[in-house]
């Protein structure tokens, strides 16, 4: 259910002072059901998901003092205390000034995954402190599978997207769900 005491997110938000959503932990039910329904998402998505109209989400700084406050916290299940943090680069520079020492120095148990999109545009301080590993786009011929079967497509339209998609499963979603008007201008491309 996402919801392990000792799991914790932290994921690009849009501040609503009105209803008093100001860190991750407030859209956090909403976090949990669409991580649920969407296996395979971006931020436009997410913020989509949550109302967010035209403005940016980032993590702000003051999210920064509740991880602190969550990693300061004693392990009450696991082994471990995980802090999953989905697109860092949207992190605020103070937010992720605060967090340096606690990333080279965590406490005992704790371990951070970032899991980012673009790494290079990730604060190089925090670069520095982490180690990287480089997850490789999906093969081709296990994409044209999965639209095959998943969305009852031709194995040659499954290939083409597949080969557009550059082993990004998330855009070949993209491209076989595209609406009248962009399906017109792809046709026009092809």
């Amino acid at each position: 259910h996402l919801a392990h005491p000792d799991l914790h997110f932290v994921f690009p938000i849009v501040k609503k002072a009105a209803k008093k959503k100001e860190v991750c932990d407030d859209y956090i039910s909403e976090w949990r059901e669409f991580v649920k329904r969407n296996s395979y998402f971006n931020l436009s998505q997410w913020l989509g998901f949550i109302d967010a109209e035209n403005s940016q989400g980032l993590i702000y700084a003051k999210e920064s003092e509740e991880i602190i406050r969550k990693l300061n916290l004693r392990i009450y299940e696991a082994k471990y205390k995980v802090m999953i943090i989905w697109l860092p680069e949207k992190m605020h520079e103070s937010c992720a000034n605060k967090l340096l020492k606690i990333i080279e120095e965590p406490t005992d148990n704790t371990l951070f995954l970032l899991v980012s999109d673009m790494p290079d545009h990730i604060i190089t301080t925090i670069q520095s402190r982490c180690q990287r590993i480089n997850i490789h786009g999906i093969e081709e011929d296990d994409i044209v599978g999965a639209l095959q079967s998943g969305y009852n497509i031709s194995r040659e339209d499954a290939t083409n997207v597949a080969h557009l998609s550059n082993g990004s499963y998330l855009k070949a979603l993209e491209t076989i769900s595209l609406n009248e008007e962009h399906k017109f201008f792809f046709d026009l491309f092809i």
